[in-house]
């Protein structure tokens, strides 16, 4: 099995981590081998060879965006430093995308593109890796966890962990992104989104700077699993364009009840979840029924 790291030189001369720490970079392992090395350890990996038959490998640019989906309504975020979000037609955004970077970059995230193009979601499979209890669940109960980014160079998500507990993948269709990675220990608890770990000129937080954290270079075709509970941070080294799922499982089902009974509009999916994981258990020998 190939664990190959990236180079440290490929990393950007100014983030402030020169010798942080690569994850491991795999191709195309099997369900088991990534659950045993990656799934329940909770440690995220780089994955490959499991995008190639994808038509939106073919399809998806900028330009079949604007084409095919360019009247979309969108809703595009500018980094914490600049602060604020506002809504564009998909079309007027990608004409954007050689204008400002840094900071002042506008940034399209969380676009829930199946309510408006929902054949999108035919341009890609889901991995055998990342089987998800919320697709069996009623639709009227699934969260909707689909999510297409398309950002410009220089552009970056927000410090944040995912969703309700969630673990995530994240093909990258074009561009080129760094991740930087916070495991969940003792320290993670002074954490929160106001964060930045690509800030340029000066020290991060001492929050974050006393840390090591893990990184890695993801290229087109390549999908990232972000485990549960993780911090982490996402900077477009180039102009991207992504496609992610959140998804439960069992490694991260416990995360994910309580998750989602935190969140109000979570509650009957977490008993609609805890219900269809519970009547697919056996019971143990002698158990009530």
């Amino acid at each position: 099995m190939n664990t190959a790291h990236p180079a440290p030189s490929e990393l950007p001369a100014w983030l402030y981590w020169q010798e942080a720490a690569p994850i491991d970079s795999v191709e195309a392992p099997t369900r088991e081998a990534f659950v045993e090395r990656w799934g329940a350890p909770g440690l995220p990996v780089k994955l490959g060879g499991l995008t190639d038959a994808w038509p939106a490998r073919e399809r998806w640019s900028v330009a079949f965006f604007r084409r095919e989906h360019g009247a979309c309504d969108v809703t595009v975020e500018a980094r914490a430093a600049a602060g604020g979000t506002r809504s564009v037609r998909l079309a007027d955004y990608l004409a954007t995308l050689d204008g400002p970077t840094g900071n002042e970059a506008w940034y399209l995230k969380d676009w829930v593109f199946r309510e408006q193009a929902p054949a999108l979601a035919d341009d890609y499979r889901v991995p055998a890796q990342f089987p998800d209890y919320f697709a069996e669940l009623e639709p009227a109960l699934r969260p909707g966890y689909s999510w297409i980014y398309i950002g410009p160079r220089d552009s970056a998500s927000n410090f944040h962990r995912d969703v309700a507990g969630t673990s995530a993948w994240n093909a990258l269709i074009r561009g080129r992104k760094l991740w930087l990675f916070f495991a969940p220990d003792e320290h993670a608890a002074a954490y929160d989104n106001s964060l930045d770990a690509f800030v340029r000129d000066r020290s991060p937080d001492p929050r974050l700077a006393a840390r090591r954290p893990l990184y890695c270079i993801q290229e087109p075709g390549e999908i990232v699993f972000t485990p549960s509970l993780w911090w982490h941070q996402v900077y477009n080294l180039e102009t991207s364009i992504a496609v992610t799922e959140n998804f439960a499982d069992d490694c991260n089902l416990k995360h994910v009840l309580r998750g989602l009974r935190e969140r109000p509009e979570g509650r009957h999916t977490a008993l609609a979840l805890a219900l269809l994981v519970g009547c697919r258990r056996p019971r143990p020998i002698g158990a009530r029924q």
